[in-house]
């Protein structure tokens, strides 16, 4: 019958989008991924502060090393102090240098870690954003398959046909949906 087979196709359009509208909506990011992305922000702001700390206590301990090394040079010019003492303090300026170095560079690698943080929050309410749209496509497509449904259903309630007299079909002269023309008289 013509009608059960739009029934069951419009049935089977109707399960397609309701499984491609879940499939979206699993693939939804989540409340905790978002603010997992906001505490990673957090937690990298704060690396870039204490990189930041280090660098200022790097660059001060230069300067006392860079302040010894030449009171080391006239004491060891005037031979107040054997040589040794001003190569220790030499030593120990340019130690202080490199690490005053390795310090801006973590320094450096934490802002762009702070970077890359915010930009992965970035895509994360971006994604959050595409499935919402999909989401409410999905409904549309939904209700209009539910309500093209309700009509064939409708239509098939209001479909029968009966014979005008009781009886047996002795034949079939046409097996397609057509209209059938009847008449009253029986020969």
């Amino acid at each position: 019958m013509p009608l059960k087979s739009s029934v069951k196709e419009a049935l089977g359009r109707l399960a397609q989008w309701q499984a491609e509208r879940q499939r979206v909506a699993t693939k939804r990011q989540k409340t905790a991924s978002l603010d997992q992305a906001r505490t990673r922000i957090k937690k990298a702001f704060a690396e870039q502060k204490q990189a930041e700390a280090k660098v200022a206590e790097a660059q001060a301990e230069l300067e006392q090393a860079q302040r010894g090394y030449q009171r080391a040079r006239r004491l060891a010019g005037s031979g107040a102090i054997p040589s040794q003492n001003r190569e220790t303090a030499q030593l120990n300026q340019t130690t202080k240098a490199k690490e005053l170095e390795t310090a801006k560079l973590a320094a450096k690698s934490a802002a762009s870690e702070v970077q890359v943080a915010r930009a992965a929050l970035k895509v994360l309410q971006q994604e959050q954003r595409d499935p919402d749209y999909l989401l409410k496509m999905y409904d549309a497509h939904i209700a209009s398959v539910e309500a093209e449904l309700e009509k064939l259903r409708d239509d098939a309630n209001r479909t029968d046909i009966r014979a005008p007299v009781g009886g047996e079909v002795l034949r079939i002269n046409q097996k397609s949906a057509q209209f059938v023309l009847y008449s009253t008289h029986v020969p």
